[in-house]
């Protein structure tokens, strides 16, 4: 069996520091998750639905979209 520790505090910053372009974060264990950014194909996709829920919220009078 394999195990592993959980990320310190320190090792995250530095971790960040020199990765700048990529999201780290530490989940409840403490372990490292990485963050994939957004943009392109995934920042198209959200902007699409978005639209359309707007304009569906907007054409039907049923509120704010956020």
């Amino acid at each position: 069996m394999v195990q592993t520790r959980g990320i310190t505090h320190t090792e995250l910053m530095q971790l960040s520091c020199e990765n700048p372009q990529l999201r780290f974060e530490r989940n409840s264990n403490g372990r490292l998750v990485t963050i994939p950014p957004t943009g392109g194909i995934s920042g198209n996709r959200e902007l699409k639905t978005g639209a359309k829920l707007l304009l569906w919220v907007e054409d039907n009078d049923l509120g704010e979209v956020f």
